[in-house]
């Protein structure tokens, strides 16, 4: 499983985490720096985000990898608009957090979400009423 990293560093700590989770190997973390000008087209800097990933359109069909969203919520909004688009539906997400009173700052793995199965639930609620 690959990793698409578009947050803080994950630590060797973090990939056992996410792989006793996944019950796989991370076999890969692509870490994409996010300075987005938050004054400027998010569009257009989020696809270069992207494209910088290094991952081609045929990968992100066959075998998406997970991600790890930017920390500010309208540049991973874009970024999931963007992800939607190329994979075809919402990608796996790692969710990570701040470990309280970390010094230097450290970050543990809270949980992965499947966002395509919160939205096909989600999908049959609108359906149901």
């Amino acid at each position: 499983m690959q990793v698409v990293n578009f947050s803080h560093p994950l630590s060797p700590l973090n990939l056992m985490e996410i792989e006793d989770r996944i019950h796989t190997s991370a076999d890969s973390v692509i870490n994409i720096g996010v300075d987005c000008d938050l004054m400027g087209d998010l569009r257009d800097q989020v696809r270069v985000l992207v494209d910088n990933a290094g991952v081609d359109s045929e990968s992100w069909q066959v075998q998406p990898p997970m991600i790890v969203l930017p920390g500010h919520s309208a540049i991973a909004a874009v970024l999931l608009a963007e992800l939607h688009g190329r994979i075809g539906h919402f990608p796996a997400i790692i969710r990570i957090a701040p470990v309280e009173n970390s010094i230097p700052r450290q970050f543990s793995v809270v949980e992965i979400l499947n966002l395509q199965g919160i939205r096909d639930d989600a999908r049959r609620q609108r359906c149901a009423t």
